[in-house]
């Protein structure tokens, strides 16, 4: 956070006086230029569930943009910070989802005003692509992200935000630790990533991923995507995992469509070792927890929307199941429910009354059970988003 407010402080002095600050050559400095680009999603709605009401936040961001651009050569910096609108005890949208790590899940910007989403530097190199490290987009969810595209619901069936974190061990959501590197040749575009996370381990890195997507025609494309994640083998033994038994492997293939107000897009996604959940607690291993269960699993997401002037029409589904039969049984019986699997049909409406605000409405149709037999509840939400994303773009050339 310190870091955070000496960038900008610095920037405001530049910004303010950029002669003073900036005293170098004039020959270097006519060809430099500086891009600023602060933005924000400011969101919240009521959710009608279980016969009651409550206000809820919605993944609310700001976040900042910088850029050092010289010739076709540009050093960028991001950062993105969630915000904490509201204290609710349910939240429905998994992209805000803070918490980290696989086996033990790390959560301690639970209940901080701000949390860290995004934090990244990189390099802008022309024809020959960008490359950037840090916390940032995966190449997993250059695919995933087709479906990602309700404004509080989705994403159940991607496997993008597994275990109830912002998939940053996994590398398939906002990666943690990584090193992307995305260049387009022709129709196509590619991305390569690898993460280091810790020095704990005996592995030198600690995964990697690879997505490819094809811009078949102007309004269409498709893409599959890849994501491996190495384990502590130490860790799970000495955390009594059932399920485990190689490393998490992620594979995703998706198609969008975009014209003239129509999209359609459809994901389909499979993982191995890849998610984890509680199990009974009459199964458990030990005395008052339900067992911790590694599974593999499928999905599937759909998404369309129709935009007509200031209206907005939303539909899609969510299904994700988890492979039963790979599961690893206690006593011969097994360790959670037998129905465990998500169907969720979507539908939402989107009102557009300015430039920059959202009405929107969505609801849940839920089809689903979780691992201990609870079944999700049907859903209904009404909110406000505002989308300050393109107020301020500033361009300074130090001449």
């Amino acid at each position: 956070m310190r870091t955070l407010k000496f960038i900008l402080f610095s920037f405001l002095i530049s910004f303010l006086n950029p002669q003073k600050v900036f005293s170098q050559d004039n020959e270097i400095l006519d060809s430099l230029k500086i891009k600023v680009n602060p933005y924000g999603s400011f969101r919240g709605h009521f959710a009608i569930f279980n016969k009651e009401v409550e206000f809820q936040e919605n993944a609310s961001r700001i976040g900042l943009q910088l850029g050092i651009v010289k010739k076709e050569y540009e050093f960028f910096f991001g950062a993105e910070l969630g915000i904490n609108l509201f204290k609710s005890s349910s939240q429905f949208n998994f992209d805000g989802n803070n918490a980290s790590g696989f086996f033990i899940i790390q959560n301690d910007q639970a209940n901080q005003v701000f949390n860290t989403r995004l934090g990244y530097m990189g390099l802008k190199m022309g024809k020959y692509g960008t490359i950037s490290v840090g916390k940032q987009w995966s190449v997993f969810y250059d695919i995933t992200s087709y479906t990602d595209k309700f404004n509080v619901f989705g994403a159940r069936g991607s496997s993008t935000f597994i275990a109830g974190t912002d998939g940053g061990a996994s590398g398939t959501g906002r990666a943690d630790q990584a090193l992307i590197y995305r260049n387009d040749i022709g129709a196509l575009r590619f991305g390569l990533q690898l993460q280091a996370k810790n020095t704990i381990n005996n592995n030198f890195i600690d995964g990697f991923g690879a997505s490819l997507q094809w811009q078949i025609i102007d309004m269409l494309k498709a893409g599959v995507s890849f994501s491996r994640s190495y384990v502590n083998d130490e860790l799970v033994e000495e955390l009594n995992i059932l399920g485990y038994n190689d490393d998490h492997v992620y594979f995703g293939a998706g198609l969008s469509y975009d014209n003239d107000g129509l999209s359609l897009s459809a994901i389909y996604t499979q993982h191995e070792n890849g998610d984890l959940t509680r199990g009974f607690r009459d199964a458990s291993l030990e005395d008052g927890l339900g067992p911790t269960i590694v599974f593999d699993a499928y999905g599937f997401e759909f998404f369309a929307r129709y935009n007509w002037n200031k209206f907005g029409i939303l539909a899609g589904y969510n299904y994700y199941e988890p492979d039963l039969e790979e599961i690893e049984r206690i006593a011969e019986d097994l360790p959670l429910n037998a129905n465990f699997k998500t169907r969720d049909v979507l539908l939402g409406f989107e009102f557009r009354p300015s430039r920059f605000t959202f009405i929107y409405s969505e609801f849940r149709f839920a089809n689903s059970e979780d691992a201990i037999g609870v079944a999700d509840e049907d859903v209904f939400t009404l909110g406000i988003k505002i989308q300050a994303d393109k107020i301020f773009n500033k361009t300074i050339s130090l001449n």
